[in-house]
């Protein structure tokens, strides 16, 4: 006959036993619905232009509805912040302003000493180019933090060095011969309320204001290297787009870091054009076969994606087939067949929706995303074997450093100062 301490024992186990089974059991049912929208999602084409994708995306439909990433524990901690009026969690790491917008904090104000070499790595790539004059364009990101309108607690780390090494490198950029356009005193002038421009729980900007940049850039272009992209500036008219609205239907990085009673959630914004448009998207610049064609919304954009996901607090959503697995796209627009062929390596998810807009005004735009987790490109092998017309580099302000040019050798940097 068992001990009482022995039966004691036997029942922990299988009481634990019991929770591990009906663990398993909750992960079948949070998991399944979401592995199934992604198999019925998946086409044959896409399978042939890229095996592993399937993989990334079974994977990350499966890891992010796993009961430990379940908001419930999160929003616990998140309410009881709120109770005790804190205004940062994650020991500063995350500091929310007096309207509510979340930001990033650091104690370390890392200053980068190397800027000058990064200036010549685009140098290089300037004189590498091909092209008459080197047409190669630097477009620095927006700031979410504004000196002159955020408002937050004295003595909060807020992260004020990466706005310093954007600034350094506009200037060693400049004294290196490169073109570039620098966004944020654009959109502080641009009338855009703030609201439209940043979401309050997101580093990343908003779809209008991505719209608002592929125009910006659209400007220069015209201005700095003589292209005519857009002439009677239609493309970048917003009155000649509708805007679709997903209320409460963003949770950015931010706010899944911190939960929704602390952060809140941000409303969703899709800007379509009001006019017929003709695209081809394919995997890759030497791809004859496309993955999607159509207009706009049909090409580029998954609508029916973002409906299903406004139920579920998406995360990222800005465009069909481009995301952080997916480190090169070729647009081609049938509506402007000779246009600019253009470049675009974009340093952060803000650039990827400035991308489908930019593509309107183009005959083809290829986007390489060097933030991508798959990014291995030869930029340098690229340039030889397609004939840009522009290379265009965007860079978030908080993203200079190393790994910002990943395709760049460093020896091409030249040293620092």
């Amino acid at each position: 006959m068992l001990k009482p301490e022995s039966l004691s024992k036997y029942f922990a186990a299988l009481l634990l036993l019991g929770l591990l089974f009906a663990a398993a059991g909750y992960s079948v049912v949070l998991t399944y619905p979401n592995l199934l929208w992604e198999l019925r999602g998946y086409s044959l084409k896409e399978s042939r232009s890229e095996p592993g994708r399937l993989y990334n995306r079974v994977e990350n439909a499966l890891t992010y509805a796993l009961p430990f990433r379940n908001t419930l524990l999160r929003d616990i901690h998140s309410s009881f912040l709120v109770y005790l009026g804190k205004r940062e969690s994650r020991n500063f790491a995350v500091l929310k302003d007096d309207l509510g917008f979340l930001h990033h904090g650091d104690y370390y104000q890392r200053v980068d000493p190397n800027i000058m070499g990064y200036a010549k790595m685009l140098r290089s790539l300037k004189d590498t180019t091909g092209q008459e004059g080197g047409r190669v364009l630097l477009v620095g990101g927006i700031d979410k933090y504004l000196p002159e309108f955020t408002r937050i607690h004295t003595g909060y780390p807020l992260d004020l060095s990466a706005s310093r090494n954007m600034d350094e490198f506009m200037l060693d950029l400049f004294s290196n011969g490169v073109e570039t356009l620098d966004l944020r005193p654009l959109f502080e002038s641009s009338g855009l309320e703030y609201e439209r421009i940043y979401y309050k729980t997101d580093a990343g900007w908003t779809i209008p204001a991505a719209f608002a940049a592929a125009g910006m850039i659209a400007d220069t272009l015209e201005q700095k290297f003589g292209f005519s992209l857009d002439p009677e500036a239609f493309y970048r008219n917003i009155k000649n787009y509708r805007e679709i609205l997903y209320p409460d239907a963003l949770q950015g990085v931010y706010g899944r870091t911190v939960g929704i009673p602390f952060g809140g959630l941000d409303d969703y914004r899709v800007l379509l054009p009001n006019f017929a448009t003709s695209l081809s998207l394919f995997s890759s610049p030497a791809s004859s076969e496309a993955i999607a064609e159509g207009p706009f919304e049909q090409c580029l954009l998954d609508n029916q994606y973002l409906v299903q996901s406004a139920r579920h607090r998406l995360s990222y959503v800005y465009l069909r087939h481009v995301d952080a697995d997916t480190p090169i796209r070729r647009i081609v627009n049938h509506s402007r067949p000779g246009g600019a062929r253009v470049l675009l390596i974009g340093g952060g998810a803000g650039f990827i929706p400035t991308a489908a807009y930019l593509s309107l005004m183009c005959g083809e735009l290829t986007f390489l995303s060097s933030a991508s987790r798959q990014f291995g490109a030869d930029i340098e092998g690229l340039l030889a074997e397609n004939s840009y017309d522009c290379v265009i580099f965007g860079v978030q302000v908080g993203s200079i450093g190393e790994t910002m040019f990943p395709l760049l050798s460093k020896s091409e940097a030249g040293g620092g100062r």
